[in-house]
């Protein structure tokens, strides 16, 4: 088996997994990140935009 239908049967393995976690980054700044953490800590809805990895982080 050559490199490229190695790399292509390994990139489709790892498409039937949902993606890990780890590889989505946070786009907010380090004072934006405590910002929201302290405006989430006490709420039990709010209204997520979904663009800076917010989702994520408030699980």
């Amino acid at each position: 088996m050559n490199f490229k239908t190695y790399l292509g049967n390994a990139i489709r393995k790892l498409e039937q997994f949902p993606p890990y976690l780890l590889f989505y980054p946070f786009f907010m700044s380090d004072v934006e990140i405590a910002i929201f953490d302290d405006a989430i800590k006490e709420s039990q809805y709010y209204l997520e935009f979904g663009l800076g990895g917010s989702s994520l982080r408030s699980i």
